[in-house]
């Protein structure tokens, strides 16, 4: 009801959310031609709000006002080959990280393993979104979260980078 699969017209693959806030997703993917016109982005953070084309009738999800907490069960929506538009549970390995490019910004770290198409998928606690899925892949030598995404994959397969409800919060109300 309030998760929306995005593909762009070049065959990327995706998804929003519906929140309080208007329908979110990743800036990577709204940058890219879609049924879709981008109302605010933010590529260092990789964020950004969209307004669906169609417009479909979708129940809003609250953004949290707290922190992810380090161990927290939480569940992501998946819409990646070889599973579609399935869920995913897994624990918060890190509730805080920053990035060098975004030293503002604050992203969590997931123990659920990563797909393309995922990008822009909700991090849930109970009802409320925790983070969103994304990383920023315009910048040299893969900076940001591919970097500390591939240097906790090296020791610890299966881990996602989102970013924190905090960060999306900071974003909205610019």
């Amino acid at each position: 009801e309030s998760v929306i699969f995005l593909t762009t017209s070049d065959r990327k693959a995706g998804v929003a959310v519906q929140t309080e806030f208007g329908t979110l997703t990743v800036a990577h993917l709204a940058n890219s031609p879609g049924a879709w016109e981008v109302l605010q982005r933010d590529n260092h953070t990789d964020l950004a709000v969209i307004k669906l084309l169609n417009d479909p009738n979708l129940k809003p999800l609250k953004v949290a006002c707290g922190d992810a907490q380090l161990g927290e069960k939480v569940l992501e929506v998946i819409n990646a080959p070889p599973i579609f538009q399935a869920l995913a549970w897994g624990r918060v390995a890190n509730p805080s990280i920053r990035a060098p490019y975004a030293p503002s910004a604050e992203f969590i770290i997931a123990q659920i393993p990563g797909y393309p198409g995922t990008s822009g998928a909700p991090l849930m606690r109970k009802n409320e979104i925790i983070g969103i899925a994304g990383f920023v892949p315009s910048k040299p030598i893969i900076v940001a979260l591919h970097i500390y995404r591939a240097e906790f994959e090296m020791e610890q397969p299966g881990f996602t980078g989102y970013i924190s409800a905090k960060t999306i919060r900071e974003f909205v109300n610019k």
